[in-house]
């Protein structure tokens, strides 16, 4: 189940822990923590030995500032524990651009945490870390980032953090007769689980096989803020679970799993769009129901509900983002004759710019992004377009759409751009009496 976007801060990963059973308020603290009496609060009171590596909290810091000019938390050198305060040092290498933190400091006790060496070598599942606290949790995923690594365990909940580049060799074929060691198991699955990486792969698994051994429905959950790599993380684990294999009703259909998989293209192509921090962002929730056959396990079909589309992005947005995908596919990738009879070409016949529409005229088109070597670049989405609106129109093939259902689909679609042309007249309206309507002054397009 992908859900709407939402923002999850600091405290709301460290309540993923606390609902695991573990960190600073949970009733007691597994892992590498289980030998201590009661795991300490973070922030608290107790001495700081003078050189002691520490992370102290920006108490200043805006969770919500994305330029990265203040970090939530630095990794300093304890001086002097002077009780309810600490003098402080940057640790040596410890970049920092706040002017204040450069020299010899001050901190309350409070908001000084305790360091992990645990998260410094970046371990797979946070369950069994030293010292739980905001920092550390940070820490551990920031240290497992920059070796590629981003899925980190926290016991049965997976955290993955969006690497913005394609990491291809995560998902080849092998790769997935890997996790399938995990409905293989006959016991302890939970631990083949976690004797594997930490994978998206391993989470469907799990669920798979949870569903095969207790005969119950299964629910995986994805949640994160817009750009997290909600939509990508769904479609990666209906890949894993259809290529368990699948049973075909009609044959003359096409495979099962290849219909499953090709609705995810359509789905984006009416229901994502571009928006200031995700190039294709879902702009709607959605339910996915996969079915499976109670006796061997393989899927026999799927359901898709969705709710909460963003209608009010139809009619404009703002000028760092775009439309919903499927305006401009239609409008750059469409056949010729396609084009021409739904009104995309100007008088010469040439294909029209997005701006000639009301709708478009404000969407910006242009994605910013960092190479490899971090140099900044700008690229315009049309050949991304083009390729896309190729996939979409596979899909349907592939999904059974009649070629009459596929052109009504590009009519009513085109319909809705064309809709924002017309120019209304509201002084003709009167709500006192009937027959009174807006009067339509252009119909040049109609």
């Amino acid at each position: 189940m992908e859900g709407p976007a939402e923002f999850l801060t600091r405290t709301e990963i460290l309540d993923i822990f606390r609902l695991a059973g573990v960190g600073p308020d949970a009733a007691g603290k597994k892992g590498a923590a289980k030998d201590k009496d009661k795991a300490p609060a973070a922030g608290s009171s107790i001495p700081k030995e003078v050189g002691a590596r520490v992370w102290f909290k920006n108490a200043e810091h805006n969770e919500a500032d994305q330029d990265n000019v203040e970090k939530p938390f630095y990794q300093a050198k304890v001086l002097e524990d002077k009780g309810a305060k600490c003098s402080l040092q940057l640790w040596d290498g410890e970049a920092c651009k706040e002017a204040k933190f450069l020299g010899v400091f001050e901190a309350e006790t409070q908001h000084i945490l305790e360091w992990s060496d645990m998260a410094q070598a970046g371990i797979s599942d946070m369950i069994e870390i030293d010292e739980l606290n905001h920092a550390t949790i940070l820490w551990n995923l920031h240290q497992r980032y920059f070796k590629d690594d981003i899925y980190t365990y926290v016991g049965p909940t997976l955290l993955a953090v969006n690497p913005f580049m394609a990491l291809d060799a995560k998902y080849p074929p092998s790769v997935i007769e890997d996790y399938k060691q995990i409905m293989q198991a006959e016991e302890n699955y939970l631990e083949v689980m976690r004797s594997l990486p930490a994978h998206t792969y391993a989470v469907a698994a799990y669920a798979h096989k949870q569903l095969i051994v207790t005969k119950t429905r299964q629910a995986i959950v994805i949640a994160g803020e817009s750009g997290a790599g909600k939509t990508e993380a769904a479609k990666l684990a209906m890949a894993f679970l259809t290529a368990l294999g699948s049973k075909n009703v009609d044959e003359s259909k096409g495979p099962l799993a290849t219909r499953i998989l090709s609705t995810n293209p359509v789905l984006e192509a009416f229901g994502n769009s571009r928006t200031a921090r995700n190039d294709n962002s879902s702009r709607f929730g959605k339910y996915i129901k996969l079915y499976f056959d109670k006796e061997d396990g393989l899927c026999v079909g799927a359901e898709n509900k969705n709710y909460l589309l963003e209608k009010s992005r139809v009619i404009g947005c703002t000028p760092v983002e775009r439309n919903y995908h499927i305006f401009f596919f239609i409008l750059r990738g469409a056949p010729d004759a396609t084009a021409k009879r739904l009104g995309m070409n100007d008088a010469k016949g040439a294909r029209k710019h997005y701006s000639a529409f009301r709708y478009l005229a404000t969407c910006n088109d242009i994605r910013t992004f960092k190479d490899k070597d971090g140099n900044e670049k700008k690229e315009s989405m049309e050949a991304r377009d083009l390729k896309d609106y190729a996939e979409l129109a596979a899909a349907f093939v592939s999904l059974g759409f009649p070629q009459p259902e596929i052109d009504a689909i590009h009519d009513v679609t085109a319909a809705a751009l064309h809709c924002g042309e017309l120019v209304l007249d509201p002084s003709t309206f009167d709500d006192g009496k009937a027959n009174t309507p807006v009067s339509i002054t252009s119909t040049a397009v109609v």
